[in-house]
């Protein structure tokens, strides 16, 4: 199984693939802190650096499945813990050139019973 989906496997570069739904829970696997503004291109960087604001991102292990590498929101008072449980969530990632917001993918601290 890989994350995200291609088009052909990345073992045997077979086209016979399936796409399949994943989970939206999980275990916080590892984390750090973006520090500073990815390079453009590739990543589209509306905002100077000066107006770059740190974010954090990690992997979150989906049990049986995959582990994906996300953004992860949570308030600044939030510990993170490894093993902690995360919950699939969807925030603004950036505002483009024309002043849309673009919404992507990622997870937040889950409650315990997740």
């Amino acid at each position: 199984m890989n994350f995200p989906r291609q088009a052909s496997c990345p073992r045997c570069c077979g086209s016979d693939i399936t796409a399949r739904p994943l989970g939206s829970v999980g275990r916080l696997w590892t984390w750090t802190t973006q520090e500073f503004a990815p390079k453009s291109p590739p990543y589209a960087v509306t905002r100077s650096p000066e107006g770059f604001a740190p974010f954090l991102v990690g992997y979150i292990e989906l049990p049986g499945e995959v582990i994906v590498e996300s953004r992860i929101v949570a308030p600044r008072s939030q510990k993170l813990a490894i093993d902690m449980p995360m919950q699939l969530t969807f925030a603004p990632l950036f505002t483009d050139a024309e002043g849309i917001e673009v919404i992507g993918f990622a997870f937040a601290p889950a409650p315990e019973d997740t």
